[in-house]
């Protein structure tokens, strides 16, 4: 059992180097003693240097531990923690233990799971039902315990001492080590806590989420909720400098915004369909039977609806071409009164500019790669008429 993980804050220490071996581009630097938390119990490895050298990875194997670095060291390990790192995930680990502990206590809920995210944690409790109320309730009673600074103590107890607290518990271990936070939780632990309470600052939940197994209650805490609520400070005071209003006039800014925008929508689908029938009325009185045009101004769907309802209600033949960008739709239709094979004609035009499409006698249409000879071989088509 590693004694240096009972103190939180031991993250600058030296220690001897037994060995230093090669693993392909990497080497791992082998030492009897770490203050690097390795990876286990729920709570990540540790993050910092040895020599000023960065450390990749760390595990543990028969009495020694390896740190993974790009450069040989040898002599002494001088070890450094990054403590902003360490701080952060203990106040959470420690977090977890307090709110499933009064969970379990208190709610007889069993804890499934916990996890740790980086704007969020979390745990999986075994509650039959979840409300606002609920989470509200278990989050004032978790604070009044940080606002009292239980002691979190680590002990090191006989195996019968520790069944007496958690008789369902496997202790097989040679030497066992416990976390003990007042009458709460009881735990068998090897990860690092914070000493008392106070150090997780305050805790809030979240939101809760259903499961197969009971309920996931999402918090932050300690500096993770500082970080969190500070960044989303930060995207509240943009917001509001945008709006040019209070925070605290945001939302109904926000739902005022939303509905000038449907209101602009349905403004511009006015205008649009104006623009349209005018359209269509221009092209239906033209003196021209065949009309031949190129468009830029109609998304397509605008300009299916165009040429349809031109030839269904004027007498005319519309070989026309929608330009977007560097794709094209052409549809060539007739009035009823025509008798010209739209889909003969489409089929052919096709066959040369690689269109995809298709149709019948009275309309034909697809779409394909732009190419401004469309227009001239539309022209061609129907001189031919």
């Amino acid at each position: 059992m590693n004694k240096h993980y009972d103190h939180w804050l031991e993250c600058d220490k030296s220690f001897e180097i037994y060995d230093c071996l090669q693993d392909q581009e990497a080497y791992w630097v082998k030492t009897k003693d770490t203050i690097f938390y390795v990876e286990g119990g729920g709570m990540e490895r540790d993050t910092g240097t040895i020599n000023d050298v960065e450390v990749e990875d760390i595990y543990y194997e028969n009495g020694f531990y390896y740190h993974k670095t790009r450069v040989p060291l040898t002599g002494m390990a001088h070890m450094k923690v990054d403590v902003e790192q360490r701080i952060w995930k203990v106040q959470i680990h420690s977090g977890s233990h307090l709110l499933c502990g009064w969970i379990n206590k208190k709610y007889h809920a069993k804890t499934i799971a916990f996890f740790t995210h980086e704007d969020m944690s979390g745990c999986e409790m075994e509650f039959t039902s979840m409300d606002d109320l609920l989470m509200n309730q278990i989050e004032r009673e978790v604070n009044e315990y940080i606002v009292q600074d239980l002691p979190i103590h680590i002990i090191y107890p006989t195996a019968q001492e520790a069944k007496k607290h958690v008789p369902d518990s496997k202790l097989d271990h040679d030497e066992l080590r416990a976390v003990l936070i007042g009458d709460i939780d009881y735990n068998m632990c090897g990860c690092i806590h914070v000493p008392s309470l106070r150090y997780l600052q305050a805790m809030k939940l979240l939101s809760y989420e259903r499961t197969t197994r009971g309920y996931k209650l999402f918090f932050v805490c300690g500096n993770q909720l500082l970080k969190t609520y500070g960044h989303q400070l930060n995207i509240l005071d943009a917001c509001a400098k945008n709006f040019n209003t209070a925070q605290s006039e945001i939302y109904p800014s926000l739902l005022k915004l939303r509905q000038d925008m449907k209101e602009l929508k349905a403004s511009e689908a006015a205008w649009r369909q104006r623009f349209l029938d005018l359209r269509i009325q221009m092209m239906g009185e033209s003196q021209e039977v065949y009309i031949i045009k190129e468009m830029d101004d109609l998304d397509i769907k605008s300009f299916q609806i165009l040429c349809s309802t031109v030839v269904r209600n004027y007498p005319k033949g519309l070989f026309c071409v929608c330009k977007d960008h560097d794709r094209c739709h052409v549809i060539i239709a007739h009035h009823p009164s025509l008798s010209f094979k739209s889909n003969e004609l489409f089929k052919s035009l096709a066959e040369k500019f690689h269109l995809r499409g298709g149709g019948n006698p009275g309309m034909a249409q697809g779409g394909g790669t732009y190419d401004a000879n469309i227009l001239e071989e539309l022209k061609i088509i129907v001189e031919n008429l």
